[in-house]
């Protein structure tokens, strides 16, 4: 059994129906059909929850428009519903998310086959693929939001350890829970994506509870801490 990092250690793990598939992000659909063309927008985001001029994104809306996703459109499909999840109503982080769709014109086929290598080959070559360099590489995203894709996509589908989520919240509280100084700023290699997945595998095998349990720990740990600062 792997040891709790001090986070965990005095604390009894949450359902992960409410700390994950729960875990709730407003956005606005007009200011991202501003910036997306109509067959690259999935429908089903415009009868979710309305709370007042926004709607309502949960991770578990998110894991539904990515259940299937076999062909270059589905793989958009999801990669625009993770992106709205991580953005939220932030307007300039919309147009940096839509923009890879308008750079790239094979745009589906480079996430598709990111994806059937997350099946095949696991969530650490698609992750080196899709890094600056890589085969499916697209300009202006990084690893923040395309391990959101990877998770998403790969969760029940991925082949060896379940992909998750690394963002700079993230590596912060990982940083101080596993005793490394990654640095903070999208810059993670796949050997540390590969130590980030083993390690919170075992912190959740421990915790008896899913690896994104623990992922979402990290992230509001490390998000409270920028705010400390």
């Amino acid at each position: 059994m792997t040891d709790l990092p001090p986070l965990l250690r005095e604390k009894t793990a949450p359902e992960r129906s409410e700390a994950v598939l729960g875990q709730a992000v407003s956005f606005n659909p007009q200011t991202w059909n501003r910036w997306l063309p109509d067959e690259l927008w999935p429908d089903e985001l415009d009868f979710l929850q309305v709370t007042g001029r926004t709607h309502r994104i949960t991770r578990e809306d998110v894991f539904k428009l990515s259940a299937h996703v076999e062909t270059p459109a589905q793989a958009v499909r999801c990669y625009v519903a993770a992106c709205v999840w991580g953005t939220g109503t932030a307007g300039l982080g919309v147009v940096r998310r839509t923009r890879p769709l308008h750079s790239h014109d094979d745009a589906g086929e480079r996430l598709l086959k990111a994806i059937t290598m997350l099946r095949e080959d696991g969530a650490v070559a698609a992750y080196r693929s899709l890094r600056r360099g890589g085969d499916t590489h697209l300009s202006g995203i990084g690893p923040a939001f395309f391990t959101k894709v990877l998770y998403f996509a790969g969760w029940g589908t991925a082949a060896g350890p379940r992909p998750l989520i690394l963002d700079r919240f993230v590596v912060r509280a990982f940083n101080e829970q596993a005793e490394l100084s990654w640095r903070t700023d999208w810059g993670w290699t796949p050997s540390q994506y590969e130590r980030y997945l083993d390690t919170v595998a075992g912190w959740a095998s421990s915790w008896g509870t899913t690896a994104d349990v623990v992922e979402r720990e990290l992230f509001d740990h490390g998000k409270a801490m920028g705010r400390r600062r």
